[in-house]
């Protein structure tokens, strides 16, 4: 196996790096990963509900992004470190609903506010074809 023998000496002197270059190799691998960005005020049971519904299949190529809007701290770390996240936050926020999307290849999916209708986005293979 090529990859043991040019990483052998760092395995083995670091073991905990095998999980994470099985990680990384997965993540090469999968040509597209979903994205579910759940925006809204946390805690609230609606915010729960739709946490439970991203996190009801599952999927190791699906990463769930939580943002509340109204907690200017995380905003500010958003801001800092991927505005085009914060951007979607801003213009999904609704204050009585907490509002879904699901991205892949850099297209996401038409809000949904509802875990229903998350759920059947996730089970989708690319969520924003109708």
């Amino acid at each position: 196996m090529v990859v043991q023998a040019v990483f052998e000496t760092r395995l083995k002197d670091m073991a905990m790096a095998v999980p994470l270059m099985c990680c990384a190799a997965d993540m090469i691998s999968v040509h597209s990963r979903k994205q579910v960005v759940l925006v809204g005020q946390k805690p609230s049971l609606e915010f729960d509900s739709m946490l439970a519904a991203a996190h009801s299949s599952y999927d190791p190529n699906k990463t769930v992004i939580h943002i509340d809007p109204t907690n200017n701290e995380e905003m500010e770390i958003w801001e800092d470190n991927n505005s085009n996240i914060a951007l979607m936050a801003r213009s999904t926020f609704a204050a009585d609903k907490v509002v879904a999307l699901v991205c892949q290849n850099f297209t996401c999916s038409a809000p949904v506010t509802d875990p229903k209708s998350l759920k059947s986005l996730l089970s989708k293979d690319h969520p924003f074809v109708v």
